[in-house]
This record gives structure tokens, sequence and C-alpha cells, in this order.
């Protein structure tokens, strides 16, 4: 499925030109893809916006919940503490490895 990156060009920023072509280029996007540039209906001859197709679009955070990080914090304290051991903690690290691969 292709996605379509869209940036409006109405007051836009540096910064939000800088994250139109980091999520480009974190989605894999060839550096040789052409940027359509989409005129105003209403202004001929004026850019409106960028598009680009895109096939993913990469998630920046992975969101997990308070109760959730602290029972991987405990996890880790727990094999930091057997240095390294991590054999009474493995039921735990296949949560933790369960739940960040689903969300990335």
């Amino acid at each position: 499925m292709t996605l379509k990156l869209s940036l409006e060009t109405y007051e836009m920023t540096y910064g939000q030109l800088i994250d139109f072509a980091d999520i480009a280029r974190a989605s894999g996007v060839d550096r040789n893809a052409p940027v359509e540039q989409v005129e105003d209906p209403q202004v001929p001859n004026i850019v409106e916006r960028f598009e680009l197709d895109v096939v993913q679009v990469p998630t920046s955070n992975v969101i997990i919940d308070a109760s959730t990080a602290a029972d991987y914090a405990r996890a880790l304290a727990s094999i930091i503490h057997n240095e390294g051991d991590a054999r009474a903690e493995l039921e735990t690290l296949r949560e933790i490895y369960e739940a960040l691969t689903s969300r990335i």
C-alpha cells in the first residue's frame, strides 16, 4: 500500500521541511524520487504543497505505560544485580521483546 506524504507550503517552517525529508528518508524513499509540487487551484503557478509517495511511514516513538515500564525496569535491575544472568527474567524479557517488536 502506498501512502502520500504531504507538506503544505503556506507558512511552512524550515523544521517542517526537515521533518518531511527525515520521514521520507526513514521510509526508504529513493533520493531520486520525484516530489510532486501541487499548485494552488485558486492561484496559478503558486505551489500549495509538496507530496511524495511512500510505502511505509516510520514511527519515531514507542509508548509504554508507566506500570509496564516499571516492570521492565525491575527485570533489568534483577539482571544487573545478577551480573548479567537473565535466566530468572526470561519471561519478562520475552514480554519486552514482544511489546517492542509489535510497535516498530
